[in-house]
């Protein structure tokens, strides 16, 4: 078979299919990609370990064995053939030959009819499947943005309870809006940031949203930078807009409930 150099084969390797999903590979009929040859040279491994090369209506018989560890050999005749694992999936076989960065490319017949007889092009639709970055187009100019939040954080203690709690400067001012504000007393606009804690055990994440899930949106909740160690509080509503964002990932929950000084 011939072989070629492909940078492309390690990159996309974790794709891959192993060797030793012999269902995807017997039983097919694997087209060699050789682009010096006129005619359509065809691989058939066989279930029973048998192999069949097909060209031009003649067919030669010949062993197959997968041999473990990602490797197959491949006898006919009177030689016999080493081949490593390069790449594997429904479409296409790239068999590393043993010893050298050079791969033989095989493509599954029912694509071999349509766009992929050529080592360019099997190389491109492997890289287009693969490795190709998605474009995020641009919003239409209709849409307007939604506006930015304000997070500096609000220091609010509610008058008929004494209770204190921290929230968002957006959630205050959504607050004011509403006419909400007149229940509570705006104490400070600016929120502590506890140093690091020792031996502190994060809420588990299911449970966190069980809890939330029966609390207003201004409950408190403690979170602890899991990199920096550091706390601080936000509200329920908070925390929910950095789950929405993925900005979650960074913290975990240390407390839900009424505002307290953290001890440490």
């Amino acid at each position: 078979m011939r072989t070629y150099i492909a940078t492309l084969i390690p990159r996309i390797r974790k794709f891959s299919e192993k060797l030793d999903n012999l269902t995807l590979l017997t039983n097919q009929h694997w087209v060699v990609i050789d682009e010096l040859r006129n005619s359509k040279l065809v691989y058939i491994f066989r279930a029973n370990y048998d192999l069949l090369i097909a060209q031009d209506g003649k067919v030669e018989k010949g062993k197959w064995e997968y041999l473990g560890n990602n490797s197959l050999l491949i006898e006919r005749k009177n030689e016999s053939f080493l081949f490593r694992h390069g790449f594997f999936d429904s479409n296409v076989l790239a068999l590393k030959v043993d010893g050298k960065d050079e791969f033989a490319f095989l493509v599954n017949e029912n694509k071999y009819g349509g766009d992929l007889n050529s080592i360019e092009k099997v190389l491109e639709f492997l890289e287009q499947k693969y490795l190709k970055i998605i474009e995020i187009p641009e919003p239409p100019e209709d849409i307007i943005p939604e506006p930015i939040r304000d997070k500096t954080p609000v220091l609010i203690k509610e008058i008929s309870t004494g209770e204190t709690r921290y929230i968002s400067k957006w959630e205050w001012d959504d607050l004011i809006s509403s006419g909400e504000s007149t229940k509570y007393e705006l104490i400070s606009e600016t929120k502590p940031t506890y140093p690091p804690m020792q031996n502190v055990k994060f809420i588990e994440p299911n449970e966190v949203e069980r809890i939330l899930a029966e609390l207003d949106d201004f409950t408190p909740v403690l979170i602890m930078d899991a990199k920096s160690g550091y706390s601080r509080y936000v509200s329920k509503r908070e925390w929910m807009e950095y789950i929405n964002s993925g900005e979650s990932i960074k913290y975990g929950v240390v407390t839900i409930g009424s505002f307290k000084t953290a001890k440490h």
